[in-house]
């Protein structure tokens, strides 16, 4: 049924169910006790949108283009306390072959979303991330797939030297 629906409505797929299943919309304050904070999407739901994404009826490339800008992190300052928040896709071991084979399909990314790839990525290599992606195959994977598809555009936004 998935499947069917990426392949006949690729856009609709994405914004209705891709993205509800693999990101949090409304964005929370980036602490500890928020509940909406441990929303993580299951081990199965991302398998499954992987597979639809690799499949023989995956979704178009403008809907993988939309699916990448959807589920990537933001930081936005909020109005009543002016704390940081992030919403977006939580980055685990199941998240990151969803982003690895959006990658491999080699959607046309604007300079900004590949920035903010590249500052995630930064991010869960820094010190205040948990440590548990630093010796990730997956991540490794990810990252991979980000410099060898996109690596003029990474370079070109001055994340890199």
């Amino acid at each position: 049924l998935l499947a069917t629906l990426a392949r006949d409505r690729p856009t609709e797929c994405v914004v209705s169910v891709v993205v509800p299943s693999l990101a949090l919309k409304k964005y929370v304050p980036s602490v500890p006790s928020a509940s909406e904070a441990s929303f993580e999407p299951t081990r199965f739901q991302c398998e499954l949108i992987s597979r639809v994404l690799r499949g023989k009826d995956a979704l178009s490339i403008p809907a993988i283009t939309l699916l990448v800008e959807q589920v990537l992190p933001t930081n936005e300052e909020t109005t009543a306390t002016d704390a940081p928040t992030r919403g977006g896709m939580k980055w685990t071991e199941h998240t990151m072959p969803v982003l690895t084979a959006c990658l491999n399909r080699q959607p046309t990314l604007h300079d900004d979303v590949v920035a903010k790839l590249a500052d995630e990525i930064s991010y869960h290599l820094s010190p205040t991330s948990p440590p548990s992606m630093l010796k990730s195959m997956k991540f490794s994977t990810l990252f991979h797939a980000l410099v060898t598809k996109y690596g003029s555009q990474v370079k070109s936004t001055g994340r890199v030297e």
